[in-house]
């Protein structure tokens, strides 16, 4: 049987990788064969774009800086989904941990691929919100997604603490 990859991302290494102070005194959880663990700590969109990494590896987009969709604190278990072994009742991830997850796999990982996009929670104006990585460069759509195509979904629950 395959093993798949299983990546934790500590308060320590989220703070380094993004450039913010970041501590959490909350144990740190292992992560599950197919899961990503990372630690969250409130950041809104426009933070993470203008932090270090996100200055290097996120599109140049404000129509959500006014937005609020930042999730309690913590730390999140990440799934990317083999569509047949997932049920649907696991929840996308909230937009803000997806966000700060990718950022920290780009920043990790030098051969990234391309992907499709990756529906998240939230909803503007009651159309989807989702993010893609293209040429190592991730941007946040509204209005383009069909919600009815549910490839790609980054699949998240919080791990209470």
């Amino acid at each position: 049987m395959k093993t798949l990859a299983r990546v934790t991302y500590d308060a320590k290494s989220m703070g380094h990788i993004l450039g913010f102070e970041c501590e959490s005194i909350c144990a740190v959880p292992e992560a599950a064969d197919g899961e990503i663990v990372i630690y969250y700590a409130g950041w809104e969109l426009g933070e993470l774009r203008a932090c270090r990494a996100g200055r290097k590896n996120m599109e140049h987009q404000d129509w959500y800086d006014d937005q609020k969709f930042a999730v309690e604190r913590g730390y999140y278990r990440l799934i990317l989904p083999r569509h047949e072994s997932h049920p649907v009742t696991i929840r996308a991830a909230p937009i803000c941990v997806a966000v700060a997850a990718a950022l920290a796999y780009l920043g990790s990982f030098t051969n990234l691929p391309r992907t499709d996009f990756c529906y998240c929670a939230e909803t503007h104006n009651g159309d989807p919100i989702g993010i893609a990585v293209i040429d190592g460069r991730m941007g946040i759509y509204k209005d383009v997604l069909n919600p009815n195509d549910r490839r790609g979904n980054v699949w998240g629950l919080r791990i209470r603490s």
